[in-house]
């Protein structure tokens, strides 16, 4: 081994990472983030729901402590599970949405869909997608 290669490199103590964490640290940066993020899953919740907002300038004054409320109102609206627990990336998967597009996220602007309901009401008003098949001549 040549003496640049690293022949001291420390890798990520989380199984299957393969990342080399800062100098100090047993983990890196990646798996910090998701073992945070699994252990503070309302915080989390609410960083990710603000980032989003903010980026489209929708972010009112919804503070912790109201999100933290409004997602207790949502347990047991499906099978005794809240927006938390049903939240993630797949077409039936929950959503936070706002039923006016104008106001800012706030406690009496949020309502859960599923992100197919979502997408599809996103939609409304909007010209058709492109279809070649379409095209009379």
């Amino acid at each position: 081994m040549d003496a640049g290669q690293g022949a001291d490199v420390r890798w990520c103590a989380s199984r299957n990472c393969g990342n080399i964490p800062p100098p100090g640290r047993a983990f890196c940066h990646k798996c910090r983030k998701q073992r945070w993020r699994a252990n503070n899953v309302l915080k989390s919740a609410y960083n990710t729901l603000r980032d989003h907002a903010k980026a489209k300038g929708a972010w009112g004054n919804l503070t912790l402590e109201q999100f933290a409320q409004w997602c207790e109102e949502t347990k047991g609206l499906f099978n005794d599970k809240g927006y938390l627990e049903l939240r993630g990336p797949h077409a039936e998967d929950m959503t936070i949405d706002r039923p006016n597009s104008y106001a800012p996220y706030e406690v009496g602007n949020m309502v859960m869909k599923t992100r197919r309901q979502n997408t599809k009401e996103g939609r409304k008003g909007k010209p058709p997608k492109y279809n070649p098949d379409d095209v009379p001549f």
